[in-house]
């Protein structure tokens, strides 16, 4: 699925299809809610200068429906409270054959 919209209220909301495999939002500087029916559908996520829309919930629905992300781009994060388990769904997305280890100190 495809296609553009206007948002003209000063809030906005859409709901998107279970069918959506790609979203990209940029310059949506009104829409404040987002209803997606089929999240783990998605495997591309790109959400550019879109102030109002809560992108942390959208990713921890998507980790928590079993979603496969393979491409993930985001500006102006400033998450607090994150879930150990959003990160390691995060590090895991990308770095899947990639070990880790934190210095010793």
């Amino acid at each position: 699925m495809s296609g553009s919209f206007f948002i003209r209220q000063q809030k906005a909301s859409i709901q998107l299809p279970s069918t959506l495999e790609t979203l990209d939002l940029q310059g949506h500087h009104k829409l404040s809610d987002l209803q997606l029916a089929g999240l783990k559908s998605l495997h591309t996520i790109k959400i550019l200068d879109c102030p109002l829309l809560n992108v942390k919930d959208i990713i921890e629905r998507v980790s928590n429906a079993g979603g496969s992300l393979n491409d993930l781009t985001l500006d102006n994060l400033n998450w607090e409270d994150v879930t150990l388990s959003l990160l390691t769904y995060l590090f895991s997305r990308w770095f899947e054959d990639t070990m880790f280890y934190l210095p010793s100190q």
